[in-house]
């Protein structure tokens, strides 16, 4: 047995000249007048709705099962398609159903919505003009064979806790940088190592951005990794993310569109589609274990790997030719079991 309903979403941080955007599914309205605030009111108890600030995702359905199927994830892929469209602190605060009784029937809290309310200065901006082309990204993006991938599953996630959480520089409130790296590691790394350099250079090539843009990367990395281990963000931290937040948030949902674009939902298809945009050389894994090798303490020990790795790394100098590659690691693998 099906019926009928309507989802409601209060949302914040739009920016536009129109008082409605018309989308094919689903319609945005700002609450711009008194009479709409009280709509707008009865929609979501308990919650203020500030008239002109805040505007309500609506979206009807003619039939649904009795538990409304996808009608509470449909709301999720919205708010997830409109952050890939373009960047903008744009929020869906509260998620509400009205059944076919009229009843309005509150979403239990979800952790990619947030009610907190910032007066942030990078609004979303919108016009009409645009609906037609949010539609179109939408179905190309829904098209994709990655679109219900297990990859892009946990990318999604981790990007819409990111854009749910609050961002004030000037007093360390930043963790939304470390769920931005799980989203792109997600989407760019099925390895378990050099993860932060396969990054950089996957994520970046993909959206075909400069070698400088890699550095840049790197060091937001470097953020990710100072809040990971518990390390406090110091003051050139702070000057970088005020200077180039925007451009690494624009990054990161450019390079998941690009990763739906073109990398495979299989696994193993995927993980090849990545080796072949970068991959670490046999050169690089010599040099990281000539550098551990300099790491141990008993000195006569480390003379003797150290002097060992250069012999081995020596003999065909700094570039290390594919045809070698294997060989000289095989050599130093069994030199290091003697």
């Amino acid at each position: 047995m099906s019926t009928s309903c309507t989802a409601y979403a209060l949302v914040r941080h739009i920016e536009s000249a129109e008082d409605e955007l018309t989308f094919r599914d689903f319609r945005l309205w700002r609450a711009g007048s008194p009479g709409l605030v009280r709509d707008a009111q009865e929609f979501f108890p308990g919650i203020n709705v500030q008239l002109h600030n805040e505007w309500i995702y609506e979206r009807h359905y003619a039939n649904v099962p009795l538990n409304f199927g996808s009608v509470p994830f449909d709301v999720l892929e919205t708010l997830l398609l409109l952050r890939l469209f373009r960047t903008g602190e744009l929020s869906f605060v509260r998620h509400t159903v009205r059944d076919a009784s009229g009843e309005i029937l509150r979403q239990w809290p979800q952790r990619t919505m947030t009610e907190m309310y910032a007066p942030y200065s990078r609004y979303y901006v919108l016009q009409r003009s645009e609906c037609s082309s949010f539609d179109a990204f939408a179905d190309s993006l829904r098209r994709c064979p990655a679109w219900h991938s297990a990859w892009f599953k946990t990318a999604q996630r981790y990007f819409l806790y990111g854009t749910a959480k609050e961002f004030e520089v000037e007093f360390g409130i930043v963790d939304r940088v470390l769920d931005y790296m799980i989203a792109m590691e997600a989407a760019f790394v099925p390895e378990r190592d050099y993860v932060g350099r396969r990054l950089r250079e996957r994520a970046m090539s993909v959206i075909h951005e400069s070698e400088s843009a890699k550095g840049v990367l790197k060091k937001f990395y470097d953020v990710r990794s100072d809040i990971a281990h518990g390390a406090s963000i110091g003051e050139d931290r702070i000057n970088f993310l005020k200077d180039k937040m925007e451009t690494i948030e624009s990054w990161v949902r450019r390079s998941l569109v690009a990763a739906i674009q073109t990398l495979s939902a299989d696994e193993a298809v995927r993980t090849e589609q990545l080796k072949q945009v970068y991959d670490i050389s046999d050169a690089d894994r010599l040099e990281t274990v000539r550098t551990a090798a300099h790491q141990v303490r008993p000195a006569s020990l480390k003379k003797v790997l150290v002097k060992a790795l250069n012999d081995i790394i020596g003999k065909q100098g700094s570039a290390l030719t594919t045809s070698t590659q294997s060989s000289q690691e095989c050599a130093l693998t069994r030199w290091l079991r003697k």
